[in-house]
């Protein structure tokens, strides 16, 4: 019985990854951003399509002091970590799994498609800018 059970934890214990995963990675340098395009109940005052501020600055107040101080401009924004899943009593219910999910398909998807890859330029994929998840309009690719 204990030559059977030799060696098991090793076996079980999952494999180190060398690099973060692809889906924290992604949020961390490309954050959920709102692109205000009218008027609205939260935000009362009219910003440029396509201009995108954090869900943190959602009152009146907020949006007036950071379009008004200069140390806001545009030229000096730097990455921050991430909140894409949003923090504290906030965090999303589903963080876990759609990390678990995105590492499963990053893992899974080249073993059995190896010659998976865009069926056009990176240039020509078409990313959604009207919604608050990112990401590309449709994704063409050939194996």
């Amino acid at each position: 019985m204990a030559e059977e059970t030799t060696g098991l934890t090793e076996r079980a214990r999952p494999p180190v990854r060398p690099w973060p995963t692809p889906d924290l990675e992604g949020t961390r340098f490309d954050p959920v951003l709102t692109d205000l395009m009218r008027e609205g109940p939260l935000t009362r005052i009219q910003l440029p399509f396509g201009e995108g501020w954090a869900w943190l600055a959602t009152r009146y107040d907020d949006l007036r002091a950071i379009t008004n101080d200069p140390r806001f401009g545009r030229a000096e924004v730097t990455r921050r970590p991430h909140l894409s899943f949003g923090n504290g009593p906030h965090h999303c219910t589903g963080a876990v799994l759609a990390r678990t999910l995105t590492e499963l398909l990053v893992d899974t998807l080249p073993a059995r498609l190896p010659g998976l890859r865009l069926a056009v330029p990176a240039e020509q994929v078409a990313w959604r800018r009207k919604t608050m998840i990112r990401g590309p309009v449709d994704l063409p690719c050939t194996w």
